[in-house]
């Protein structure tokens, strides 16, 4: 589970890169979220060393490189922790019907 969630975080290829077919999947991926928190925080408005990513010094450069530029720190943050929480009750729910099945039998 952890390694298709980390390719379709944007750590490896770019969002837009990758193929529409499996798009889709970075949006339920908590590594995205947190990666995505994690540039945010350290790039945002910094003036970062030259590089092929921020020719002219720019740590927002580096964010619309990885298309990151679009949302704001808090935000990245709440979609992690709803993430968290509905995956908690899915979880919470399937160990019921586990345990209910279980108990029948």
């Amino acid at each position: 589970i952890i390694i298709p969630q980390m390719l379709a975080a944007g750590l490896f290829v770019n969002l837009n890169a990758m193929p529409a077919v499996i798009q889709w999947f970075s949006y339920i991926s908590f590594v995205r979220w947190a990666f995505q928190a994690l540039m945010i925080n350290e790039f945002a408005g910094a003036s970062v060393e030259r590089s092929v990513y921020a020719p002219t010094g720019d740590g927002d450069e580096i964010l619309e490189f990885y298309q990151f530029d679009g949302m704001s720190f808090w935000m990245c943050w709440g979609i992690l922790a709803s993430i968290m929480v509905i995956y908690r009750i899915i979880a919470c729910v399937l160990f019921y019907f586990t345990a209910l099945r279980s108990s029948l039998e």
